[in-house]
Parts: C-alpha cells; structure tokens; sequence
C-alpha cells in the first residue's frame, strides 16, 4: 500500500490525505513491536502527540480484505536468503494465518480504535476472551495454517482451485521481486558491515518474516517485512490463574521443518557457492530469487538479464 516515512514524508502524506479524504491510515512506531502504540487515523490531525515524537510509518489502510468466518487475517510467510554472490531466496510453502477476534467492518470514527477487529498481531489478539487458542489450527483457532486458507477459498469458490493456484503463483512472485528490489541495498549493507572483519560471505544467511493480506479479489499485498521473525515453538496458555508455557503444535509443525531445510541449504552453499545454483525446491523451500546466471526463477527470468545488461554497460562507461 501507498507508505510513507514519518516525519521525513510529512508534506507528502499530509497532501495525499487531503486528496483522499475518506482513506484511512495506520501509523506503526518505527521502533514497536507485537502491534504496540498502532494507531488508525484519517487525517494528520487525527495522529497523536505521543506518535508525532517518533520515527514511525503511515501506511494506507487496505479496507476490503478477504474475510474468513467474517473475520480479517492475514499471513506470516517465512523467506529464507543464503549467500550474497550469488544471492538465493526461497519461500516457505506453509505459513501463518492469523486471525483478528471481532468480525470485520471497514474503518470508521466508532470502530477504528477497535484493535482487535483491525489488527492481526497475536500479542494483540490474546488479550482478548474470544482469542481461540488451539494446538491442532481447527477452523475456530485464532492462529492457522495458510493452507488452511487456501482450503477455504477452494471450497468456498466454484473455480477455487484456479484462484489459489494463481494466488499462490502470486505470492512467491511478490515474494522474490521484493528480494530483487532490495538486493543492490543487502550487498551494500554487507560491505558497509563486514569490510573489515574475517567473516567469510559464504555464511551469511537471514530469516525474514513477509507479513500478506489477501484482497477480497484475491490480490496479495505485502504490508511489511520483519527481519527477525519469532521461531519460538513455545506458547503462553492461560489455564485458571496461571499462565502455562506449551508446546506449539502448529509453530512446531511450520518452523522445524523451515529451519532443517534452511540449515541444510546453508551448508550446501558454504561448502559450494555454486551448489544452489540448480537447487529449484528443497523440501518445504521453493526458490523465488537468484541471482546467479544459472537457472533463475523464470518469472525473473527478464528482470535478471536486464539488471545483468545495465550493470555491464555501467561497468562500460566506467
């Protein structure tokens, strides 16, 4: 959605309000966490002075999600990155669905305070009697799989499965133009960093959390990406007066997995930087960026050989 950094942007969002009177935004404190401090506004009057103190983004809100059981959800997608010459992304073909606890209605000056009908986080939600904590991810858990959700669509839409199909398709292809996009900035930021240390470049690797919501015409769209996403296989359960730690199902289910493959693939490339190059899926991953001149993703295909001729004529003129 149309994003803007605050207070750097502040003209330029002030503007785009103005013309957009009845859009709504939220505001997310750069440095927050687990939905913390979240607020929903219509105008630059409306953000508060305590945000007005901080670095944060505003961001459009997306009005019309798909719902389902009537409520708003959306998903965490897990994006592995090995290596930087060459760079591999990969998706995580289960992810996370989570749910808010109060049925959706769009925005509005009586609802839009209501965090628990506009907001997804999980820390949020569990302050909430009607959160549905459920080790096996049934169709009332507050917390489920995105095949899960996928499901849903099948059953619920006579062409279901051509719906999800280009969903899917959909989703890892956002996933991987998003790695493109930032890649130049990643190899940037490893130089900057390790320019003076030992720490061989073959090592580095990094879990990111891609946190989607899917339209109502079913349309992913990236809200944000978290660069240090809980693996956390543990849950905090209330029973009686006590709060209980317990195993995950769920969590244990998507996130063992992730991490063998991850840790595997790992070694591969430390071993050889060229070993993923042919590596299309490895259990649970599905290569979505590369920027090796071996076998990229096809629906990268292009966008790789124009980055590879403009750097070479920079190269040129150089």
């Amino acid at each position: 959605p149309t994003t803007y950094l605050m207070p750097k942007e502040t003209e330029q969002f002030k503007q785009a309000a103005d013309l957009n009177c009845n859009t709504c935004w939220i505001c997310k404190p750069s440095d927050g966490t687990e939905g913390d401090d979240i607020e929903i506004v219509n105008s630059y009057s409306e953000i508060s002075g305590e945000m007005l103190k901080r670095d944060f983004v505003i961001q459009e809100y997306l009005s019309k999600p798909y719902l389902v059981s009537e409520k708003k959800f959306d998903l965490r997608i897990y994006v592995p990155i090995i290596g930087i010459d060459p760079m591999h992304a990969f998706f995580c073909e289960e992810g996370i669905a989570r749910f808010c606890t109060v049925n959706y209605q769009e925005p509005n000056s009586e609802n839009k305070s209501n965090h628990f009908m506009h907001l997804t986080n999980s820390s949020v939600n569990k302050q909430n009697a009607n959160f549905v904590n459920k080790n096996d991810a049934s169709d009332d858990s507050s917390r489920r799989r995105m095949s899960d959700i996928f499901q849903n669509i099948i059953k619920e839409n006579p062409n279901g499965s051509e719906i999800v199909a280009k969903l899917k398709q959909d989703i890892r292809e956002l996933c991987g133009k998003t790695i493109n996009a930032i890649h130049a900035r990643l190899v940037d930021t490893v130089e900057e960093e390790f320019k003076e240390s030992s720490v061989v470049k073959s090592t580095l690797f990094q879990l990111m959390g891609f946190d989607i919501v899917i339209t109502n015409d079913f349309k992913p769209v990236l809200l944000e990406i978290n660069g240090n996403p809980s693996m956390s296989t543990f849950d905090n359960v209330q029973v009686g007066e006590e709060v209980v730690r317990e195993i995950s199902e769920i969590d244990v289910e998507i996130k063992i997995p992730l991490i063998s493959d991850l840790f595997t693939l790992v070694s591969m490339y430390t071993k050889d930087r060229r070993s993923l190059d042919s590596v299309s899926s490895f259990g649970c991953l599905t290569k979505v960026y590369s920027n090796s001149v071996v076998n990229p993703p096809a629906e990268l295909g292009l966008l790789h050989h124009i980055k590879r001729i403009y750097n070479h004529i920079l190269r040129y003129e150089e």
